[in-house]
């Protein structure tokens, strides 16, 4: 009977396991998009611009090789940063936030479509490692989660739209 009591002593003064809850999780807070130090275009060296080709004919439905001017990149990193902010502060719980913009590397598609609109296709990745060649060929990836993503820009009516994240792996 005095190891009952002692047993029973020593399992309530070290918590009990009937008394015990579980630490509440914080929410996972979205990155937050650094600005400011950032140079105004992206980083030349996390950046390529591919031609647009027959590749392309799925992505935008009339269009033809375009380049972009220095202006032009500028203005696509602040639309491109913007809809990254816009994924963060509305995606699903379980979606994992988009890293900071210069996490990434970009292969931009740009091209006049048949508004002659200006648009740029954004493919983001966050490693460079298994693509040795991503400056000069098209990157794809099943899977991959928010290390992947890309948007369409239009650079004439200011807005990024058809933001689309890669499921998790």
């Amino acid at each position: 009977m005095q190891i009952i009591a002692v047993v029973l002593c020593i399992s309530f003064a070290a918590g009990g396991l009937t008394n015990r809850v579980a630490p509440r999780e914080e929410p996972v807070q979205p990155a937050p998009i650094v600005k400011g130090n950032l140079p105004s275009q992206p980083d030349s060296t996390h950046y390529t611009i591919l031609s647009y080709s027959k590749q392309f004919d799925n992505i935008f439905d009339d269009g033809h090789a375009a380049s972009c001017s220095s202006a032009e990149l500028a203005s696509l990193k602040q639309l491109v940063e913007k809809a990254m902010h816009r994924y963060n502060s509305h995606k699903n719980m379980l979606d994992l936030p988009l890293e900071p913009f210069d996490t990434y590397y970009f292969q931009l598609v740009p091209v006049v479509d048949g508004r002659g609109d200006k648009q740029v296709w954004v493919n983001a990745f966050c490693s460079v490692e298994h693509a040795r060649d991503w400056k000069s060929k098209l990157v794809t990836v099943q899977g991959g989660g928010n290390c992947y993503f890309n948007v369409k820009v239009n650079l004439t009516r200011g807005k990024a739209y058809d933001m689309t994240v890669n499921p998790g792996a």
